[in-house]
């Protein structure tokens, strides 16, 4: 879809337009030759904010920015403590939001109060109800909870998240490559925490 979107920008020859597609997440790199830095910014940036543009809320950061700092950044935005639980993504989740929230600044590290791994993989019903009662139990605004169900041909992935304006709850079929599902899983559910 983004190809389709930016697919025209892609042709240029000075700056280049390429994409690098991940599980869940697809990087855009704008390269320009020019004789100093600033020459190369100069031509990259007319092209950047025309990206912008176009892909609008889809686009998260540029450069080091990481979507777990951008979703740690919509939470302080709103003002709000966040935790997570998390189910067959190996504590990568809770993993990179820690780093994330150490990275940043002390005022912004407290947003973030940690979470849990779960072992025994939860139907939904069960994941929902484990992330209202340990959002009760840690005392934080917004719980994200999101379990990666195992199946032979795709993989579902079930997220909740539950916030001081209520709770939203779906389940995403996964079709990839099955070693990939928790890093799809965990970037999808980065976003939809990036959208409160």
């Amino acid at each position: 879809q983004i190809d389709e979107w930016i697919g025209d920008l892609e042709t240029l020859s000075n700056p280049t337009i390429g994409l690098a597609a991940h599980s869940g997440q697809v990087d855009i790199r704008i390269t320009a030759k020019a004789n100093s830095e600033a020459e190369a910014n100069s031509l990259i940036q007319p092209i950047e904010t025309e990206i912008r543009n176009r892909l609008g809320t889809w686009i998260y950061g540029a450069d080091e920015e990481t979507l777990e700092k951008a979703a740690l950044n919509a939470a302080q935005k709103q003002g709000w403590s966040l935790a997570v639980v998390e189910a067959g993504l190996g504590g990568d989740l809770l993993r990179r939001l820690a780093s994330a929230a150490q990275e940043q600044q002390t005022s912004r590290t407290s947003i973030f109060r940690g979470g849990e791994v779960i072992a025994d993989l939860p139907t939904p019903q069960e994941l929902h109800d484990f992330v209202q009662t340990y959002r009760s139990n840690k005392q934080v605004d917004v719980c994200l909870g999101v379990a990666v169900y195992p199946g032979t041909e795709k993989r579902d992935v079930h997220i909740v998240l539950i916030t001081p304006e209520g709770q939203q709850q779906f389940t995403r079929p996964y079709g990839g490559p099955p070693e990939y599902a928790p890093r799809w899983a965990l970037h999808h559910s980065l976003d939809f925490l990036l959208k409160i």
